[in-house]
């Protein structure tokens, strides 16, 4: 887990390794406290610094990029989808459905990332930088890949106290057949399906 945080940091630009470094290991120290997954926190720095590299890749190179990173994914956890109960389901869309969903997904995290709060940006607030970032997420299609459907169309709310602190706020709603609630956790999760599981299942080893 400490080599994936490494290779995030070393993936970083140069001006930002020794704060990023610092942010990774507070994360997955909080994330291990809080009983949750530190190595979806450790994927999830490393999947930032790839993805920082997508100014260097033209937009086909990148997409093939993140299918291939979706192929790997899926051969490292195809032998543990049905991990905590998890079973793929074709209640409300069918298998090419969600394939097409969670390429879609694989897209937009090909070419999008999650700001940090030291990602600042002329004229731009990290509170305005995550409430834009929610807007652009196609959640209809991270819903679907999991055969999820929505319910209550995703809402950004960015508001101001009298104080200057700033939050944003994220209201969605869908419902799933599966009822282990790995799909209903995934739909929540901006990853292509394959991208989560295989995730899920290495921090389980």
């Amino acid at each position: 887990m400490a080599l994936l945080v490494e290779a995030a940091v070393w993936l970083s630009p140069a001006d930002r390794r020794s704060v990023r470094r610092e942010q990774w290991t507070a994360d997955i120290a909080l994330a291990k406290t809080e009983g949750l997954s530190p190595m979806l926190f450790a994927v999830g720095a490393l999947t930032t610094s790839l993805v920082g590299w997508r100014s260097r890749l033209t937009p086909h190179l990148m997409v093939a990029a993140s299918c291939l990173t979706i192929a790997g994914f899926t051969l490292l956890g195809a032998s543990t989808l049905s991990q905590g109960g998890y079973q793929a389901t074709t209640t409300y869309f069918s298998s090419q459905q969600q394939a097409d969903a969670e390429r879609i997904v694989a897209e937009f995290t090909a070419t999008n990332t999650a700001p940090l709060p030291e990602d600042s940006r002329a004229g731009e607030s990290f509170e305005e930088q995550t409430a834009q970032y929610w807007q652009d997420v196609p959640w209809r299609a991270v819903a679907e890949q999991w055969d999820c459907k929505v319910t209550l169309d995703a809402r950004v709310t960015h508001t101001h106290t009298e104080v200057g602190h700033a939050t944003v706020t994220l209201e969605s709603g869908q419902i799933c057949a599966d009822t282990s609630g790995v799909a209903a956790e995934g739909a929540a999760t901006v990853l292509p399906k394959a991208v989560y599981l295989a995730t899920a299942a290495a921090s389980a080893q």
